[in-house]
């Protein structure tokens, strides 16, 4: 055989080995603008999904109203233990002096038919005032630059539920009727 044919040979079969990936993900996020949960010293992809934004009054708008985020599906099948400490990462193409929290908010979901929804805000209405809110369901978390990433942790210890991270930049279908947001969802048991 000629070398050029082994060469030629040796090439092929060598290639599908590098189109394999690697799910440990020990150098650090692979995607852009993903976010991955710490499992140990891996990262595990959270399961991502669309987020529309909905909202409803009651008694045309006397009654008071609601605004929210509901994510399709009764639970994520990414799930953490309860007592684990929780750590996510997330690789960003943005400038450098953005702080991730300012585009990614982290919401806990209630069940809703089926569904899960986070109430974004609500106003109590006409006689009702007092009882309006804002960002109810966002839980605060801490932002600490990584080596080529972000680590961002809860404030507090989060509570067996649903959760999801909404990202404000990756908008669905903006300027149609039914926008949505890209959702990276998780459970806590």
């Amino acid at each position: 055989m000629k070398p050029l044919t082994i060469y030629l040979i040796l090439f092929f079969f060598t290639r599908p080995a590098e189109g394999q990936t690697n799910t440990d993900y020990g150098s650090g996020p692979q995607y852009l603008n993903h976010i991955y949960y710490y499992r140990g010293d891996s990262l595990v992809e959270l399961e991502q999904t669309s987020g529309k934004m909905v909202s409803k009054t009651k008694a045309m708008g006397y009654g008071g109203s609601e605004s929210g985020l509901l994510v399709q599906g009764g639970q994520s099948t990414v799930r953490i233990k309860g007592g684990d400490s929780v750590r996510f990462a997330m690789k960003t193409g943005m400038s450098m002096m953005m702080d991730p929290s300012m585009m990614i908010h982290l919401y806990k979901f209630s069940p809703k038919k089926g569904d899960r929804e986070a109430i974004l805000s609500s106003e109590g209405g006409m006689y009702n005032r007092d009882h309006s809110t804002t960002n109810a369901a966002e839980i605060p978390f801490n932002v600490q630059k990584g080596t080529d990433d972000y680590i961002m942790t809860p404030a507090s210890r989060l509570a067996p539920g649903e959760y999801g991270f909404m990202n404000l930049m990756m908008v669905n279908g903006a300027g149609s009727r039914s926008m949505s947001y890209t959702v990276f969802v998780f459970g806590v048991d």
